[in-house]
């Protein structure tokens, strides 16, 4: 289980059934047999070369994720899965998505900028990205509520017939990939887990019990 709060932009050093991804960060407790979200694919890491790591890939996952499209030189949102105690920043997100969506419009304010400005200019402009959705996906979405794209746990601004946009600021801009991310381009999107125990409840009358809760995670204690 994951949060949603990126960690670090990784890099694609090679692709195909195995994949190895090259990060900045020190995560000096990951190891052989953990689980880190790529870009919100849930995968398990099968090697560790000083700063590199790779991951196996599933058919499913070549097939069902932008993991299936990705080249070499690719960035890539990296998360390390959820220590018991740790605060809730973001929401649960369990890397397990749900389909690969298009970028079908982006707002920028404050001028242009390119890939560098992520980690070096505190002038990011704050920007709305707006994902194309399908006629089923409607039933997880509200506005104001949190969905992952690309494995950022993010907030819904606006919902419409087939589209929600989604408002990005500054921080999250310079932290993830997805300053990077243009018209056209997919990302991986996870709808948020209460919402679809909640249309379960709805149409299957079962009924959505504490055990339920627990057993998909929401212990109570977010952390907060």
């Amino acid at each position: 289980m994951f949060t949603g709060i990126i960690e670090d932009v990784g890099v694609i050093k090679k692709t195909g059934k195995a994949v190895t991804i090259q990060t900045t960060v020190p995560f000096s407790g990951v190891k052989v047999g953990d689980s880190v979200a790529v870009d919100g694919v849930c995968l398990t890491v099968t090697g560790i070369v000083g700063n590199s790591m790779t991951f196996d890939l599933m058919d499913q996952t070549i097939r069902a994720s932008t993991l299936g499209h990705s080249k070499t030189g690719d960035n890539v949102n990296l998360e390390t899965s959820l220590k018991a105690g740790a605060p809730v920043s973001g929401h649960f997100v369990y890397g397990h998505i749900d389909g690969v969506r298009p970028v079908v419009g982006i707002s920028k304010f404050v001028g242009a900028y390119g890939p560098r400005l992520r980690r070096e200019s505190s002038h990011t402009p704050l920007q709305y990205i707006d994902i194309g959705i399908e006629k089923d996906d409607e039933k997880y979405i509200v506005r104001k509520g949190s969905i992952a794209i690309d494995g950022i746990s993010l907030t819904i601004a606006e919902v419409h017939s087939s589209k929600i946009r989604i408002g990005l600021i500054p921080h999250t801009l310079r932290n993830t990939n997805l300053l990077e991310k243009g018209k056209g381009d997919l990302v991986n999107v996870e709808f948020d887990m209460i919402a679809k125990y909640l249309h379960k409840q709805h149409t299957t009358g079962s009924p959505l019990s504490d055990a339920a809760l627990r057993k998909a995670g929401f212990t109570g204690d977010t952390g907060r």
